[in-house]
């Protein structure tokens, strides 16, 4: 019956937890978080971090009645990567559809993982389709072209600060449902 979102910025650790009944925020929490961040190496203190998280997530479960279960994260750090690349096909003058779509960002991604091991794809942007020398914001559906090329923005975190997350949560039994 709840959501319950943990946004983790440059400034503020917050956390809401939302009615899906209703669509009212039951719980909100914000602190400043810079006591989190150790300074010298530019990593997250997770010993501290986790004192905080879980006198939240009991002040939720005791509020709503009922266990967190899954958890929503919204990540900004100093730590995340962005990596733009451009992607070409020859079309040959048929129809674009989403397969073509599909295969190039997943072979995107293929590359960026086998040259960065050590990240994890968080998100995938599609930033501009050209189709023939002509640019689309959003995906042109029905149309046949020569060239179709993609403009794609990955977002990527140290896969060792995923896993951190995902470990910290896993200690009191909840899941990270998406980043």
């Amino acid at each position: 019956n709840f959501d319950t979102y943990l946004e983790f910025n440059l400034s503020n650790l917050n956390i809401s937890t939302f009615n899906n009944l209703n669509d009212k925020v039951v719980y909100f929490e914000e602190k400043n978080y810079k006591k989190f961040f150790n300074k010298e190496n530019k990593e997250i203190n997770f010993d501290d971090f986790n004192l905080v998280i879980e006198e939240n997530i009991l002040k939720i479960e005791k509020l709503t009645s009922e266990f967190i279960k899954d958890i929503f994260l919204i990540i900004e750090t100093p730590q995340s990567i962005s990596i733009k690349l451009s992607v070409v096909k020859n079309n040959e003058g048929e129809e674009i559809n989403k397969d073509d779509l599909t295969y190039l960002i997943q072979d995107s991604m293929q590359q960026i993982l086998k040259f960065n091991n050590n990240l994890m794809i968080i998100h995938t942007i599609i930033e501009n389709y050209n189709l023939d020398n002509k640019n689309f914001k959003l995906f042109p559906s029905g149309i046949k072209c020569k060239h179709f090329s993609l403009d794609i923005k990955f977002i990527c975190f140290p896969r060792k600060l995923v896993n951190s997350f995902e470990k910290l949560f896993l200690k009191k039994q909840i899941v990270v449902k998406k980043f």
